[in-house]
Formats: C-alpha cells, structure tokens, sequence
C-alpha cells in the first residue's frame, strides 16, 4: 500500500499506466484501499489512471474508481465522469458514473469539456496498437475478432468485433482493462477447442473490422452505433493490407501449378475447423436430383442416376455461387487458410488457398482451377447438401410409415 502511495505521489501524467498495472495486479482488498488513497490526489495522471481503472473488469475496484473520481471533484475529474457515464459497457457501472457526476453537478462542478453523447472522437496518438486475436470462422461465415489498444493512461483499450462475410461487421463493443488481465483472456481463448482462435498482427486485426465496416456501408447495412467514437481510428487501417495475409507466408504460384491442392480441398471438411461449413439442403431442393423419383417411386439405372446427380450438382453450383458469392467464399477461405497455418496444418493452408484461387474471375471471364461448376470444394459442399435432404427424406418416410426406394445399386 504504501508503494502505491509513493508511485502515485512521484507518477509524471504521461506514466499513469505504471499506476494501473500496479494496482491491477492488487488482490481485490488491497485494489478497493489503493484505489481509495487516490481520491485525495487530484492530479491529471491519477484521473486518468482512475478512469481506466473505471472501466477494468473486477467490478468492486471499477465502483471505487468512480467513487474516487467524485470524491476529487474537479472539473477533470467531471468530465472523466461524464466520459465514463457514454462508453462503459457495464449498465449498472454506467449509471454509477452518471449518479456520481450529477451529485458533482448539483454542488456546482462541471465536467471540464462534456463529450456529445457516443460520438466523442479518439485522437489517434492516445492509442497504440499492441495485440490482434481472430476465431475460425463459422457455418454462417461469421468469425470474432479482438484489436487491443494501449492508452497513453497504460491500460488497454480492446475491440472485440462479430463480423459476416455477407453482412459485414454485426457488433462491436470496447472495453478496457488492465493489461493482466487482457494477458489472462488471451491465454484462455488461445486454449480453446472451438472456436479456434489464433493470433494476428494487431494492424491486420484492426483491419479486418475495417473491412467489415466497408462490407457494411456497400450493403446499406447500419453499423454499430459503439465504433463511432474510435470510426476514423479503425478506417484508418482500411488500406494497411492489400491483400489477405494468408498470400505473405504462401508461394501462389507454386499452388496454381499444382492441382493436387485443388482436387484434395474436399477434405478441408473433414477438419474441425470447417466441419460445420454447408450449404443449407433447401437451397438446393429445386435441383435435387432424388425428389421427383421418390415421389413417383421410381428407381433409374446406376448409370442414369450418377448422370442425373452430376447435372444436378452442376445446376445448383452455377445457381447458387453467381460471383457475390463466390466473392464471400474466396474470403471466407483464404483466412481460413491462415487459421490452418498458425495451427500448423500448412497442406491444409494450401488447399484451402488453391480453392480460393479457383473462385476468383479474372478480366476474361475464366474462372482459375476450371468452371465454377466442378470446383471440387463447392461440388463437395453441394453433395452434402444432396445428402441431408436425401436423409431427411428417409426420415420422414419412416415417420409416416411409407415405403421408402433405396438407390439403385452400382
């Protein structure tokens, strides 16, 4: 205790973070009495140490920051309060920081500068990048991804983002805490079995979100009103990358050249990373080439039926991956390819690049790898499709009792 005295007493305005993660690493009782001791300091780097350390996740030691925030009563410390009383995540803290700044109003405080509500822009050099996570991505092609932030204060600043391959970026939230404790949610979500998460430079994190901000605004789709304070910070990563990361740390033309990539990227879906990815089976049912004969009870030839499934498959992958979405699954897979590669999966990276080559339309209007049609991931995907149906077919026959027609045999 005495240590975080003299550290606060001694503590230049730009090192407040020495501050926070000094009390941070507190156990809980001794956080509550430092975070106490500061609410006689009013001193620029202790407001700016209480504010972060407002926002962190024990909430106890969050309460006591605001309450020692209003015990200072200043103007800082008012407008620390009422910054507090926008951004906070935590309802109930929220609206602690809101009671505790309008007691300082009515005794005649007032915030040195009040922020428009949610829209307070973050001057850029107050922020630092420090870290990046990103999860696999899912059956809805949809993936989490973190940007941590150190403040100039010290603490961290991290964005956790949903973002869709079709609808851009769907939530955002920013939180802060200390960098212990961002050390503690890091490890646990590197050791999780599903989702997958692996680690990313934090400027290809930041723009990732960017990206999906963009894939938003192009779709007319709202944002999330929680980026507009840090909007120009994030765009400002929208043209770091020119390219997907994956094709810094792969040699592509090695991979064109070789078509075993392209023909073993059915077994992508097998790993568990990809294991839920389909197409769903009513997408497919105005080609499937089993329902008209199992109406009629018919049963074709071997022969017939293989030609019937083949045109069947061919119909539904030109019907259903028109170059929109061709465009979302050559995204989808080629960061899917650098999941596989921090993971250590590398052939599995480059069958997963070699079906994302194949998707792309270049100026003559050939698809790369061969017609979209017999793109051996997407006649996979199709097939499985096919296969759900047929399954859901058989159950509902027995069900009702009905007399189920089995294939023809080969």
């Amino acid at each position: 205790m005495a240590d975080i005295d003299r550290t606060a007493a001694a503590l230049p305005a730009e090192e407040a973070g020495d501050l926070v993660v000094a009390i941070d690493g507190l156990p809980e009782g001794e956080a509550l009495a430092a975070v106490g001791s500061l609410a006689s300091q009013p001193r620029p780097a202790i407001i700016a140490a209480l504010e972060t350390l407002a926002g962190g996740a024990r909430p106890a030691v969050a309460a006591a920051a605001i309450d020692a925030l209003g015990r200072l009563a200043t103007a800082e410390a008012a407008g620390a309060l009422a910054a507090l009383g926008e951004r906070l995540q935590d309802r109930e803290q929220r609206k602690l920081a809101r009671r505790t700044l309008h007691r300082l109003v009515a005794a005649g405080v007032r915030p040195a500068a009040a922020p428009a509500p949610g829209r307070r822009p973050v001057p850029f050099d107050e922020y630092q990048l420090f870290g990046g996570l990103a999860s696999a991505i899912d059956a809805r092609g949809e993936r989490i991804v973190h940007v941590a932030l150190v403040e100039a204060a010290g603490g961290i600043v991290l964005f956790t983002a949903l973002i869709g391959d079709e609808g851009g970026l769907r939530e955002f939230v920013d939180r802060r805490l200390g960098r212990r404790r961002f050390a503690e949610e890091r490890q646990e979500l590197l050791g999780r079995e599903w989702p997958t998460y692996i680690e990313v430079p934090a400027a290809y994190a930041r723009f990732l979100i960017a990206e999906a901000i963009a894939r938003a605004q192009e779709a007319h789709r709202p944002v999330p009103v929680e980026t507009l304070p840090w909007y120009e910070l994030i765009m400002a990563g929208r043209t770091a990358y020119e390219r997907p990361l994956i094709y810094e740390h792969v040699d592509v033309a090695e991979i064109r050249w070789n078509p075993a990539y392209l023909e073993e990227s059915p077994a992508l879906l097998d790993l568990p990373e990809l294991a839920a990815w389909g197409i769903d089976p009513d997408a497919v049912a105005p080609f499937d080439p089993e329902a008209e004969a199992q109406e009629a009870r018919l049963v074709l030839p071997g022969q017939a039926q293989r030609q019937q499934t083949v045109t069947a498959v061919t119909r539904a992958i030109a019907a259903l991956f028109d170059a929109p979405a061709r465009e979302r699954w050559r995204r989808r897979l080629e960061e899917t390819a650098y999941v596989l590669l921090r993971r250590g999966s590398e052939r599995n990276a480059r069958r997963a690049v070699a079906a994302a080559l194949a998707l792309e339309r270049p100026p003559g209007g050939t698809v790369l790898g061969g017609e979209p049609s017999v793109h051996p991931l997407l006649r996979a995907l199709v097939e499985r499709a096919f296969e759900l149906r047929r399954h859901e077919r058989e159950q509902r026959m027995l069900r009702r009792g009905g007399l189920w027609v089995p294939r023809a045999a080969e």
